[in-house]
């Protein structure tokens, strides 16, 4: 019941999204090696999971397509640091870490747009190579609605090709995380300044400043109330935690 009333909630916070007959949602490589315990983990990655999946209901709603991106690289891929690239091993075809986060609610309609699988090189758009802008031209699709991970690495890339490939493009904001907080607002900024809407309001944590520490050096700690009310900082709508019984939480998140 807790998890109903959640979901509830959740669908009546998020932004109504204007789609139209000729939009589409993109959703960029939600998948397991993205996510908390992947191989190469985005902060909070998971989270935009349910934030994704109401968009989704939105977009089924309105019968507009969606498509989502993966990577889908081959062993030893160039883009992997063992190939002197610059990410570990991830998103590797036909294992576990390629597959989709398993609360994703994509529909056997769902349009998979497999990107990476270049031998030489990465393919960091959805647009690169994928043959996606003809596709989606001819299926009458003039504005495009862009959220998943990462947003300054995938999403970035996939927003600025869809731009420049002529559709008007807007960034759900809040159902995309970066995975280093500066580059996420420097991404933004690009993307505004390349002329993508952007909806919503940027939600990733900043960097913890340093805690303070008292005169024995000992670790610091900080109750912290989690019966307020759900729309607190520290407990956002899309959490999946309880209020504890005694409203502490023991240690900050450092």
């Amino acid at each position: 019941m807790a998890a109903q009333n959640r979901a509830k909630r959740r669908k009546q916070m998020i932004e109504k999204l204007d789609f139209d007959k000729n939009s589409a949602l993109i959703i960029v490589d939600v998948q397991n090696d993205f996510c908390s315990n992947g191989a190469l983990p985005v902060p909070e990655g998971e989270r935009v999971v349910p934030l994704i999946n109401a968009y989704v209901e939105q977009a089924l709603e309105s019968r507009i397509p969606i498509f989502a991106s993966r990577d889908w690289h081959p062993v030893d891929h160039v883009s992997f640091s063992g190939q002197d690239g610059n990410w570990p091993s991830h998103c590797i075809q036909d294992h576990e870490g390629a597959g989709f986060h398993k609360d994703l609610a994509l529909t056997q309609d769902t349009v998979v747009v497999s990107k990476g699988v270049r031998l030489d090189r990465d393919q960091n758009s959805a647009f690169d190579e994928t043959g996606l802008a003809a596709y989606l031209r001819k299926k009458g699709v003039e504005s495009l609605f862009v959220c998943g991970l990462a947003l300054d690495v995938c999403v970035l890339s996939t927003v600025m090709d869809a731009i420049n490939s002529g559709f008007a493009t807007s960034l759900i904001l809040e159902a995309t995380r970066p995975v280093g907080y500066e580059d996420g607002i420097a991404a933004v900024e690009k993307m505004k300044q390349a002329g993508a809407s952007v909806l919503g309001e940027y939600k990733a944590p900043k960097p913890a400043a340093a805690s303070p520490k008292s005169d024995t050096d000992e670790e610091w700690e900080q109750p912290v109330c989690a019966k307020a009310p759900e729309w607190a900082e520290h407990q956002r709508f899309e959490d999946d935690d309880e209020p504890c019984d005694d409203g502490r939480t023991g240690k900050l998140d450092r």
